[in-house]
C-alpha cells in the first residue's frame, strides 16, 4: 500500500509499507494548532541530551502555531507498537522517520518543530531538512539550547520520571549521555552556534528569552 505522501524527496528514503502505516498512525495522535501558517517554516533545537530541548520547544509551540514533532515521543510510540532494538534504530535513523512526519504536516500547510538534536553525529537529518526547506523556498531555523553544567547534572540526578516520562533513562545513563554529548559533539555545537536564531538557557525562565526571536518567526510564517 502506497500513500504517496511518504514518497522520497531529495535524500529522504522511501518508507516500507509497514513503516508508512506507523507514520500515518503517529500523525493521527499529534495535537494540531488551531490555525495554519500562511507560510510554513521549520524549526529545530540543538544541544546536549536532557538539557530541556523538548520543554523549550513545547513553550514555543504554545506561542506560535507549530506542529510539535518530538523524537522521544516517536521512540515511545514505536516501543509501544513493539518496534524496538535494531528495528527501531533503523526506522529512526536509516529511514529518517521524523523527517517524513515533518513533510506530512508541511504538505498540509503547517509549520513544524522537528524536536531532535541536530548537533549529534546524525548529520543526515540536518542535511535533508535543509534541502527540504530549500525545495519549498521556506526557512529552517535552529535554536540553541544550553544550560550550566553544574545545574543540569544536579537536575538529572534529581529526576523523578512521571508516567508520561517512564522511558527516561536512569540517572547514571542520563549523566553519561549528557557528558558524552558534551565531549564528543562539541565541534557540531560550535559549527551551528553562528546559525542559531536564539539561544535559550533552560536554567532561567524560558519565555522571556524568545522575545527577539518571536517577531522574526511570525514574519516568516506570515502571521
Amino acid at each position: 500500500m502506497n500513500y504517496n505522501i511518504f514518497m522520497p524527496i531529495n535524500k529522504l528514503p522511501l518508507l516500507p509499507n509497514k513503516v508508512e502505516e506507523l507514520a500515518l498512525d503517529f500523525c493521527k495522535i499529534i495535537k494540531l494548532p488551531a490555525t495554519k501558517s500562511p507560510r510554513p517554516i521549520i524549526v529545530g533545537p540543538f544541544g546536549p541530551c536532557l538539557i530541556g530541548k523538548t520543554t523549550t520547544m513545547r513553550r514555543l509551540a504554545q506561542k506560535l502555531p507549530f506542529v510539535h514533532i518530538e523524537h522521544d515521543r516517536i521512540r515511545r510510540f514505536l516501543t509501544e507498537n513493539e518496534m524496538g532494538g535494531n528495528e527501531q534504530k533503523k526506522i529512526l535513523y536509516d529511514y529518517l522517520f521524523i523527517v517524513h512526519i515533518a513533510r506530512y504536516f508541511l504538505e498540509k500547510g503547517y509549520s513544524v518543530i522537528v524536536d531532535r538534536s541536530f548537533s549529534t553525529g546524525h548529520k543526515r537529518f540536518l542535511t535533508v531538512l535543509e534541502q527540504e526547506a530549500k525545495e519549498r523556498k521556506t526557512k529552517f531555523f535552529l535554536i540553541r539550547i544550553k544550560v550550566p553544567k553544574r545545574f543540569i547534572l544536579r537536575k538529572i540526578k534529581n529526576l523523578k520520571p512521571t508516567s508520561e516520562e517512564k522511558y527516561l533513562p536512569d540517572k547514571k545513563t542520563g549523566v553519561d549521555c549528557y557528558l558524552y554529548a558534551l565531549k564528543n559533539y562539541k565541534k557540531f555545537y560550535d559549527a551551528l552556534k553562528p546559525r542559531a536564531l536564539a539561544v535559550i538557557n533552560t536554567s532561567k525562565p524560558i519565555s522571556p528569552q524568545f522575545k527577539k526571536a518571536l517577531p522574526i518567526l511570525k514574519k516568516e510564517m506570515g502571521i
